[in-house]
């Protein structure tokens, strides 16, 4: 049995696509869009690591494959089942507007759409809390992934 149910996957952070890359374990399973990403979280699986160590692994990963469907660039959200307290917690770290910028109108510049990226502060967040690696330890498999 895995020590922490999970119901969110690598959508975590808003990159969820068709599932194409499938790996499963005796007690997980892991499927992404991206054969690195999964291998990331399979890797992170069998090193011991918890399933919300292997979503974030998986999630910077994808931030590096499919760069333009998700990354720090962007946010996501989550809906985490925590086996062990019985708690459904809802996370959302979306884009947000900034706090000091004017109503964008039909006529303000394009930068008044951007949103402020809330992936990162999602995925600290989601370590914090749950996961139990390193973070540097997660983020190693997209480095080596983008080099």
């Amino acid at each position: 049995m895995p020590r922490l149910a999970l119901l969110f996957a690598v959508a975590l952070a808003g990159c969820a696509s068709r599932p194409v890359a499938v790996v499963e374990g005796q007690s997980w399973a892991v499927a992404t869009e991206d054969r690195y990403a999964t291998a990331a979280a399979q890797q992170v699986l069998e090193r011991g690591g918890n399933a919300f160590d292997a979503a974030i692994a998986a999630t910077l990963t994808l931030g590096v494959t499919t760069p333009t469907a998700c990354g720090l660039g962007g946010g996501g959200v989550a809906i985490v089942y925590v086996r062990k307290t019985n708690q459904i917690i809802a996370l959302d770290f979306r884009e947000q507007a900034p706090a000091r910028y004017p109503t964008p109108t039909k006529r303000s510049s394009p930068a008044a759409f951007v949103g402020v990226p809330g992936e990162a502060a999602g995925l600290a967040y989601v370590h914090e809390h749950f996961g139990s690696l390193p973070f540097a330890d997660l983020a190693a498999f997209a480095t080596r992934t983008a080099r």
